[in-house]
């Protein structure tokens, strides 16, 4: 009788490659899916899943789970591999902002009716590779309303909590969990980039609304995703790990260099939108080269044709002894005058500060620019010149006429 040999499933990797993280990627462009698994990449070039990123959704996951504030964790050492993070006051600063957030929404002693889940595993059971892991949810069963939480970390691009596939994504997961929602309230929290609505933004849909999108939008883009190599580039481009080797981006960037500038004013208007909404996929790649570029001068074992790397330009500062010596011979015509703080950086200062931004700080009008439809922003409609000039004509006619 021979032994029976037992297979174990392979252990399922912590990030879906149809996750939410990179939802609004691979619902644009299905093709990366395929692309990204065959040349074996990781799963996403988000800040939020680098080192520091990570650090910092681990050390905040753990006070929420404790109780204790972001100050605690200042010295505090996180490992992944070789790598290490150790927590320092910036650091705690922008987790607190997130803290303070979630805890509106979890159980306090007189008030102990919301259920909350941290790190949550969520699953959305119409396909095997819909799972993931949502920062923070809190269900209040008196009123119906789920609320989801997602903390980010980065600094460099703002994200916007307005229909955003990754909360939503999120959001449906949960809403399998509380079958009597009503409403669900999502938001992201980002409080080193700066946003003219603070660092958290909320989204709200009803519960039915945010069924029709995952069953009309999110299942269908599943399932083309898994078996669609079709590409497309766009703003989802920024994160996503084989832009350097993607054939869209090479064509675009290629295209682009053989361009003729002048001819621009030739292009008809619907090849002129075409090509403008292509702009942030080529400049993504772009970003990509020059990063990558630097990256590889840096170990010291590449010599990248045409290029050298070179001392970054550097203004001059003072030595450190300076200032006496400056200030003994000029005096007080060392200093610049006094600058009133930005509204920015006098909304830092507290709750005062941010008071007196709200009613003393206004955005002034300082021209107009192009945007992509999918900007939030308001459309601007600008008045033809042979109308206006009509007008005109018209308006001094009948002045004439009346004279």
């Amino acid at each position: 009788m021979t032994d029976a040999v037992i297979t174990l499933p392979a252990p399922e990797p912590e990030h879906s490659i149809l996750g939410a993280s990179s939802a609004e990627r691979w619902m644009n462009c299905p093709g990366s899916v395929a692309l990204i698994a065959a040349l074996d990449l990781p799963h996403s070039d988000e800040p939020d899943y680098r080192i520091e990123g990570t650090a910092a959704h681990h050390f905040a996951a753990a006070l929420l789970e404790s109780g204790g504030d972001a100050w605690e964790i200042v010295g505090e050492v996180f490992r992944q591999g070789t790598q290490t993070v150790e927590a320092d006051a910036a650091m705690a600063d922008a987790i607190q902002v997130y803290l303070d957030e979630c805890r509106h929404w979890m159980p306090v002693p007189l008030r102990d009716i919301y259920e909350v889940r941290i790190e949550q595993r969520l699953r959305i059971p119409q396909h095997r590779l819909g799972y993931g892991t949502a920062d923070f949810i809190s269900y209040d069963p008196q009123f119906h309303v789920l609320r989801v939480r997602d903390y980010k970390h980065g600094e460099g691009v703002v994200v916007e909590a307005d229909m955003n596939p990754q909360l939503m994504y999120y959001a449906y997961a949960a809403l399998l969990l509380f079958p009597d929602c009503r409403r669900v309230d999502m938001g992201i929290v980002q409080p080193r980039a700066f946003h003219d609505e603070g660092p958290v933004r909320t989204y709200e849909m009803s519960a039915d609304a945010l069924h029709y999108w995952a069953e009309n939008t999110l299942i269908p883009a599943m399932l083309r995703a898994e078996m669609d190599e079709e590409l497309d580039a766009g703003k989802w481009c920024r994160f996503c790990p084989a832009k350097l080797i993607c054939p869209i981006m090479k064509g675009l960037f290629a295209a682009a260099c053989l361009a003729d500038p002048k001819a621009v004013g030739e292009i008809s208007d619907t090849y002129l939108g075409r090509d403008y909404q292509k702009i942030a996929a080529a400049e993504q790649y772009i970003r990509a080269l020059k990063e990558e570029t630097l990256r590889r001068w840096q170990t010291g074992e590449h010599e990248i044709p045409g290029t050298k790397l070179v001392p970054k330009i550097a203004h001059r500062v003072w030595k450190p002894s300076a200032p006496e010596v400056i200030v003994a011979r000029l005096g007080d015509n060392a200093y610049a005058p006094r600058e009133m703080l930005s509204p920015a950086a006098v909304e830092k200062l507290g709750p005062d500060g941010k008071a007196l931004v709200k009613e003393w700080a206004y955005s002034p009008q300082t021209g107009l620019t192009v945007a992509l439809l999918t900007d939030k922003r308001a459309a601007v409609k600008v008045e033809k010149a042979s109308s206006v000039l009509g007008e005109a004509a018209a308006k001094a006619l009948a002045t004439g006429e009346q004279t």
